[in-house]
């Protein structure tokens, strides 16, 4: 559970990715229990909790695909489709379990995309307990 402060400083902070990367539409950061903790969006409100669910699943898929065929541990997921990019990471926290997603439109990068959310995970995590 986020104070009110980090939540705050969390929103600020992925607001801040949002803005940077003109082709991102959404980054939404949850716990790996599917639990929503903080959401911009350019495409409102009303996807938060599903976009979080589908989050966490989204990285056990990928985690659990990587451990039955090769044997390690999957750093992230990326999804390129013809409509746009969804990456999932897992926020650098060893103790915690936190899960960060998003979403661009079909004219990002997918390598620009991990990027940044490579990039917002790691600094999100000084903010989180």
């Amino acid at each position: 559970m986020l104070s009110t402060l980090q939540r705050t400083q969390a929103t600020q902070l992925l607001d801040k990715y949002l803005g940077r990367y003109e082709n991102s539409l959404f980054i939404s950061l949850g716990e790996l229990d599917g639990r929503a903790l903080v959401f911009v969006s350019r495409l409102g409100e009303q996807k938060q909790h599903g976009i979080s669910a589908l989050s966490s699943s989204s990285l056990a898929l990928a985690e659990t695909f990587v451990k039955e065929t090769l044997g390690g541990q999957a750093q992230y997921g990326l999804v390129n489709s013809e409509s746009g990019n969804l990456v999932t990471v897992r926020v650098p926290k060893p103790d915690r379990g936190y899960v960060l997603s998003l979403g661009t439109d079909r004219q990002a990068s997918p390598a620009i995309a991990l990027r940044a959310a490579l990039d917002a995970a790691s600094e999100v995590s000084a903010l989180l307990p």
